[in-house]
């Protein structure tokens, strides 16, 4: 499933987002704390150097294992865990929730803070414990109550609050099925799953399809996995930062092997106003260390009915947390495939296919800390490689004092970039169109570019600072004028890639080529190179 099926992406792009965050009120700055307000910190070491980034042996890959049908009454669960069903077709609430007698709902298994508002037959999840949910589409709305009463708390299929909690050797584990297909929808009326400071859980085989605002809503909590799952057609507000997945002030994170298909606002679609705010994956202020890896991320729509791929808006608040994404494949996504303004950002043996830029670092509405910052070993098809926008203004916010900006690089890539004439702003590689000679100083220090293969259509550019009244320093540079007036790429190259069918999967570089040793296939990579490669595992 490739760009030639769907059309392009929208080539449009702004310097700055004008939008809001989660509760935000105004425009432009976003609030520096989401709405549910936990922003713990962790501390673990920077996870984003690993044997790729020297072009060593390939990471360990995610096993492609389609599942399977098994026998009645599968149970994983050892221990004093415990296993639970959920079946919306023939359960009933009054039932055990056991395989023979299962729950229709989810209203046993939920958990809010206020016991008042517990169901009846309410049941309290341990760690250990699996939850199965049965083949068909689960919708029932579940509201945890509230100060209000019993229907506040918002809307949801799934909820778990701070104290659903397991342990790392004895998650709670909500999944689909085995060999069948569990389909969450309620049909534009909820959240699919909301997960409010819980610790140790893991979400897997599982479709989320047709919620509001969020599919996966993630606020707090650590040593989260969510593995194996579709999210697709979320619809929501671009002022509330709509995605398939929303993570706020989380910490070790992780979210593998699943799918991400045209989450974003409908209605300013429609009204053609469509922001950046609207994406498949939207995460802010992560602590530990969050891994996004061997996904595919799509948005078939054109213009103003699609949005991003992945964004990391608010920076952590942590100086030692990391953050890694790989091994993904990004296609037909307006905007940018990948935004991020977080520090320890690695992001590397990525493909992405049809944006009019792939990858972008620079302040999306929020706090940013663009710290350590690599870009490698990915490919481009379609898109525009790079544009870096230093923020200097956060050197004071928590966990700091913070470096303003330092050591972003970009190397050992491949780009074929096909989004038309490269002008000002819109370069193959572009720094900061519209910054002062302030922020072309701080990008000549603190920028790397280096061991990369470029290929543009209509030729390619360099862009720096260009707009130069009343400020004199940066330009647009061909590649010789990049490496005398920066020292950068200079072991780069201008060459085609000679994909083979780059719209039929095939972006491996033709061999013998200098970018042959370059970009996401390199040393014996295989990132996914369709949303398929990933569909079929599932």
């Amino acid at each position: 499933m490739l760009l030639s099926s769907f059309g392009c992406g929208d080539d449009g792009m702004s310097p700055t987002d004008g939008g809001m965050d989660m509760g935000d009120t105004g425009t432009g700055t976003d609030a520096s704390t989401p709405v549910d307000g936990s922003t713990p910190d962790g501390s673990v070491t920077d996870a984003g150097a690993d044997a790729s980034s020297d072009g060593g042996a390939p990471d360990a890959t995610v096993a492609c294992t389609p599942s399977m049908p098994v026998a009645d009454g599968f149970c994983e669960a050892t221990g004093t865990g415990a296993c639970y069903y959920v079946d919306p077709a023939r359960g009933d609430d009054a039932n055990a929730g056991t395989f023979a007698a299962p729950f229709r709902t989810m209203a046993n298994l939920n958990r809010g803070i206020y016991a008042r508002y517990r169901a009846a037959g309410w049941l309290e999840l341990q760690g250990g414990d699996y939850v199965y949910l049965r083949g068909g589409t689960h919708e029932a709305v579940y509201h945890p109550g509230g100060d209000s009463g019993p229907g506040d708390g918002g809307n949801h299929v799934i909820f778990l609050d701070r104290l659903a909690t397991g342990t790392p050797e004895a998650p709670i584990t909500i999944k689909g099925y085995p060999g069948e297909r569990a389909v969450i929808d309620p049909n534009y009326g909820a959240n699919g799953i909301t997960l409010l400071a819980t610790n140790h859980v893991r979400i897997s085989d599982l479709t989320i399809e047709r919620a509001m605002d969020r599919g996966i809503r993630v606020g707090g909590g650590s040593g989260l996995l969510i593995e194996r799952v579709v999210v697709r057609d979320t619809d929501g507000s671009a002022r509330g930062n709509i995605a398939g997945i929303g993570m706020a002030g989380a910490s070790d994170v992780e979210i593998r092997q699943s799918v991400f298909i045209d989450n974003y606002d409908r209605t300013i679609a429609m009204a053609g106003a469509q922001t950046e705010n609207s994406c498949n994956i939207a995460m802010f202020s992560g602590a530990g260390f969050t891994h996004i890896h061997h996904n595919a991320f799509l948005q078939t729509g054109t213009g103003h009915f699609s949005g991003c791929g992945f964004k990391y808006k608010h920076s952590s608040h942590s100086q030692t947390s990391s953050f890694e994404l790989d091994h993904n494949y990004f296609e037909n996504h307006s905007f940018f495939a990948v935004g991020v303004g977080t520090n320890n950002a690695h992001v590397h043996h990525n493909v992405v296919v049809g944006a009019p830029v792939a990858f972008m670092s620079r302040d999306f509405g929020g706090i940013t800390h663009q710290v350590n910052q690599l870009f490698e070993y990915n490919t481009v098809y379609d898109a525009r490689a790079i544009m870096v926008n230093p923020a200097l203004r956060w050197t004071g916010e928590r966990g700091g004092p913070w470096p303003a900006f330092e050591n972003v690089a970009f190397r050992n890539n491949v780009v074929h970039d096909r989004t038309g004439s490269p002008d000002q702003g819109r370069r193959t590689v572009q720094i900061s169109t519209y910054g002062d000679d302030t922020i072309h100083d701080v990008s000549a220090d603190n920028t790397d570019f280096a061991s990369n293969c470029y290929w543009a259509d209509n030729g390619v550019g360099f862009g720096i600072t260009e707009d130069v009244d009343p400020y004199p320093a940066g330009g647009l540079f061909d590649l010789a004028g990049w490496r005398t007036t920066y020292g950068w790429d200079l072991d780069s190259t201008i060459e085609d890639p000679g994909f083979s069918a780059p719209l039929s999967g095939d972006l491996t570089p033709a061999a013998g080529g200098s970018c042959a040793s370059r970009g996401a296939f390199a040393d014996g990579h295989a990132p996914p190179t369709s949303v398929d490669d990933v569909l079929d595992c599932l």
